[in-house]
C-alpha cells in the first residue's frame, strides 16, 4: 500500500460547562461531544516530501512529531488535504485533520503503537483526544471531563439532522476562554444524551448551556442573530458550538431541516446541511 485516503470529521458540542481553572491554565470542563457527517478528506503518499496545507507547525504536523517521537523513527510521506470543515469555526476540522493523520499513518505503515493513539494525541491539545477516538470509527455521543480528554462513550443515537451556520470570521479559542461567564441555567450532558435518544430536541433548552456563549455573543452580536434565525425557521434547538463562531441548530426531522436550509442557505457566509450523531450518519 502506497496511498491512502482517511475522512477526518468534525464535531459540535452540546453545551459546555466550566467546573474550573487549573494550574497549568487550561480550564476543567464538562462537554457532550457529537460527531457529524461534515468532514475533510485526506490523502497520504509513501515517499515525497512532507508539505502539510498549512504549515510545518499545524496540527497535522504536531501530530506526525507525536507519533514519530513514540515509534523513534520518521515517516516519509506527502499529503494533500480537502477541506470541508470551515476553519476557526469551533468544529475542530484542524484536530480532525491531525487525529485523522494519526490512524492514516498507523494503517499506511502497518504500524503497532505502544500506546492508544488517544493516549500519543493527548498532550497535543484539549481536543485531540476525542478526535482521535472519533477518527477512530467511533461515532457515539462522548462525555468530556477534564480539559475534555477524559472521555466516556455514551449509546449511539439516531441521525440528527443539523444545520450549521458560519458567519465567515473566526474567533480565537483563547480569548473565548478568557472573558467567559457562567451562563444561566443548569446543564446535565447526560440527560442530554438521553433527550438526543428520544428525540426531544426541544427539551434540550432546559438542561443545555454554553458557559463561553454569552461573551461571544456580545462581542459579536451575528451569533446571537443566526441562532435566533435557526429557530426562526424552526430549529427545535440552536445554540453555539464550543467556543464558536458556528451556531448549530437541530431540526426534529430532515424535511424541517431542508426547508430551514433552503430560506437560509443565502443569507450568511456558510450555511452547511448535515447530521450529528451515530453511525447511522456517518
Amino acid at each position: 500500500m502506497n496511498t491512502i485516503e482517511r475522512s477526518a470529521y468534525g464535531k459540535i458540542n452540546i453545551g459546555l460547562r466550566i467546573t474550573g481553572k487549573r494550574a497549568d491554565s487550561y480550564h476543567s470542563l464538562e462537554t457532550l461531544f457529537l460527531p457529524i457527517e461534515l468532514h475533510d478528506e485526506l490523502v497520504l503518499e509513501r515517499g515525497g516530501l512532507w508539505a502539510p496545507p498549512f504549515g510545518r507547525e499545524d496540527l497535522m504536523s504536531r501530530a506526525k512529531g507525536a507519533l514519530e517521537g513514540v515509534l523513534g523513527r520518521d515517516f516519509e510521506v506527502s499529503v494533500s488535504l480537502k477541506k470541508g470543515i470551515p476553519l476557526a469555526a469551533g468544529l475542530a476540522g484542524g484536530t480532525a485533520d491531525g487525529a485523522a493523520l494519526l490512524w492514516a499513518l498507523v494503517e499506511l505503515f502497518q504500524l503497532e503503537p505502544p500506546l492508544p493513539l488517544e493516549e500519543i494525541a493527548r498532550p497535543l491539545g484539549a481536543d485531540f483526544a476525542y478526535m482521535t477516538f472519533l477518527q477512530g470509527g467511533n461515532f457515539a455521543p462522548v462525555l468530556g471531563r477534564g480539559i475534555g480528554d477524559e472521555l466516556e462513550p455514551l449509546k449511539e443515537v439516531a441521525p440528527v439532522p443539523l444545520i450549521l451556520i458560519n458567519p465567515g470570521f473566526g474567533i480565537s479559542t483563547p480569548e473565548a476562554y478568557r472573558h467567559w461567564e457562567r451562563a444561566e441555567g443548569h446543564y446535565d450532558p447526560l440527560r442530554a444524551h438521553q433527550l438526543l435518544l428520544a428525540r426531544d430536541y426541544g427539551a434540550l433548552g432546559e438542561v443545555v448551556v454554553n458557559d463561553l456563549a454569552t461573551y461571544i455573543k456580545r462581542a459579536h452580536p451575528q451569533v446571537r442573530e443566526m441562532e435566533e434565525a435557526l429557530y426562526r425557521e424552526g430549529a427545535a434547538f440552536a445554540q453555539m458550538t464550543g467556543s464558536g463562531p458556528t451556531v448549530y441548530g437541530i431540526f426534529s426531522t430532515p424535511l424541517e431541516r431542508d426547508r430551514a436550509y433552503e430560506k437560509l442557505r443565502d443569507k450568511y457566509p456558510t450555511v452547511i446541511r448535515t447530521t450529528g450523531g451515530g453511525r447511522g450518519c456517518i
